[in-house]
């Protein structure tokens, strides 16, 4: 779950709104929710520890995950990846995320994962 506040542009030159990329997913009526698969130019690129989150080439997301198991299993199937505004998702129960989905507040798609040595900065 990817909260829209920290997808960035790629540019760094302005804040992305939750229409800006909601439209590279599914919009969801429940939580949790089948995924379909996401639109082409999404994908996730891991290395043993954190990951990018690429929304074509205009927007991106970065952050850790659980390491090389979460990596392997990723890159053989997929990672589901929803994209949430109005709603803390950390804090958030299922019931919540739920709730947010009907109000077409999540959306979410099945995305390709990709794997590398190290990613570029880290």
């Amino acid at each position: 779950m990817v909260p829209v506040d920290v997808i960035v542009a790629a540019d760094e030159r302005h804040g992305v709104r939750f229409a800006d990329v909601a439209h590279l997913f599914r919009p969801l009526r429940t939580f949790p929710a089948d995924l379909a698969v996401a639109a082409s130019g999404v994908s996730v690129v891991l290395d043993d520890f954190a990951f990018d989150l690429h929304l074509g080439d205009r927007y991106v997301a970065s952050g850790t995950h659980d390491g090389s198991e979460f990596r392997t299993l990723a890159i053989e199937h997929g990672v589901d990846v929803y994209i949430a505004t109005e709603i803390e998702v950390r804090r958030s129960s299922v019931t919540d995320l739920a709730a947010a989905a009907a109000a077409g507040r999540v959306v979410g798609a099945t995305v390709a994962a990709f794997g590398v040595h190290t990613l570029d900065g880290r």
